[in-house]
């Protein structure tokens, strides 16, 4: 019987530390999210994304850390002031894609603060992004328009460079004639 509880507690402890390891990593400003949401984040609307994606992976905590420690400088240097200045405003997304053959980290962000948090469209995201789950932890924000309250930029893993980052578009209003 001791063995038999020790052989259940083992498996236990082994399942348990496999469920940790195999969560999505979050932090306080931005979370991986699955990669069954790539398809539906590529399909940005008023912005580009990435192109000749032929894969995903999974970014860790160490990919995430290098990418967040990175990015605001790199904004800064960029002369993105207007996203640079309010970069703790953001919250960022994170996908694994491979793009042709390297592994890249697709960083989809959004300005969450004052009058806009946690109000925004989500077209026809997969089934768990229902209007009672919808998080930015767990679902893909793609937005219409709203110039730099919503970007893009892809972060080469291997390579470690940020390259093709892209804002929305304003919003466009046809005048009365």
């Amino acid at each position: 019987m001791k063995i038999l509880n020790k052989a259940f507690g083992f498996l236990l402890i082994l399942s348990i530390s496999k469920a940790l390891f195999a969560a999505n990593y979050q932090s306080e400003i931005g979370g991986v999210l699955d990669e069954k949401h790539v398809p539906f984040v590529l399909n940005q609307c008023s912005r580009s994304a990435p192109q000749n994606v032929t894969g995903t992976w999974k970014p860790d905590k160490n990919d995430i850390k290098t990418v967040e420690d990175q990015l605001f400088p790199i904004l800064k240097k960029a002369k993105l002031s207007k996203i640079a200045d309010r970069f703790n405003d953001y919250r960022l997304q994170y996908f694994g894609i491979i793009v042709d053959g390297q592994r890249v980290i697709y960083i989809n962000a959004f300005l969450f603060s004052g009058e806009n948090a946690g109000s925004f469209y989500i077209g026809p995201a997969p089934e768990t992004c229902t209007a009672k789950h919808i998080s930015w932890r767990n679902c893909p924000i793609v937005a219409c328009d709203g110039s730099a309250a919503f970007w893009g930029i892809q972060y080469f893993v291997d390579s470690g460079f940020f390259n093709f980052f892209s804002s929305n578009g304003p919003a466009f209003v046809q005048p009365d004639d």
